[in-house]
């Protein structure tokens, strides 16, 4: 019996995976994405406002910086908020000995000594 010569795929050839990824399979993506970035466009202005401020060149109200502020804080908040949910998505899903259901396994954080 011979073995298999793979052959080197090239660019604009014949491709080694007709049907493609399954769906479902890519990297989970939060619902917070979408806010999250449509605040990332706004936030050179936001930081425009807040430096022209800082200088004292500007000449914005107090909402504006305020505003400003409020987005930049946004951005780190849903960051990470997207980040965790992404994350939690992407834990293994086992079967219960108990009641044989599907349940997630999220980790957590203990200080308790397990024997």
């Amino acid at each position: 019996m011979e073995p298999q010569v793979k052959e080197e795929w090239q660019k604009g050839g014949k491709s080694p995976n007709p049907t493609g990824r399954p769906k479902g399979t890519g990297k989970p993506v939060s619902k917070l994405r979408q806010p999250l970035n449509q605040l990332l466009k706004i936030v050179p202005k936001c930081v425009e406002v807040i430096e022209a401020v800082q200088s004292g060149k500007g000449e914005y109200t107090k909402e504006q910086t305020d505003m400003s502020k409020w987005v930049i804080q946004s951005v780190v908040t849903l960051t990470r908020a997207a980040t965790a949910d992404e994350e939690s998505r992407k834990t293994p899903e086992i079967e219960s000995d108990d009641n044989k259901d599907k349940e997630t396994v999220r980790p957590k954080f203990t200080t308790e000594i397990i024997k």
